[in-house]
């Protein structure tokens, strides 16, 4: 996204990206990262793939609505 502050810094974009694969590791194979627009990302999986999700995206009101719709089916509901 050009109007990100840090569409301008790659190598921060990348050290960023990498600090998050160290810290997810422990997770094993099943947490990576994906990078892709939000939105189009979301295409990729289907309904409830996901246990938790985090989007490290826009944040203007506009951007989480439509993360929310998006990303929100992709999550499976919680078992009681």
């Amino acid at each position: 996204d050009p109007a990100d502050k840090n569409f301008a810094a790659p190598r921060a974009n990348e050290d960023n990206r990498n600090a998050t694969r160290h810290n997810i590791a422990f997770a094993g194979p099943r947490a990576k990262t994906v990078r892709a627009l939000s939105t189009q990302a979301a295409t990729m999986y289907r309904d409830s793939h996901f246990d938790w999700v985090y989007l490290d995206a826009l944040h203007t009101h506009g951007a989480v609505i439509q993360d929310l719709e998006a990303w929100w089916s992709k999550v499976r509901a919680a078992v009681q």
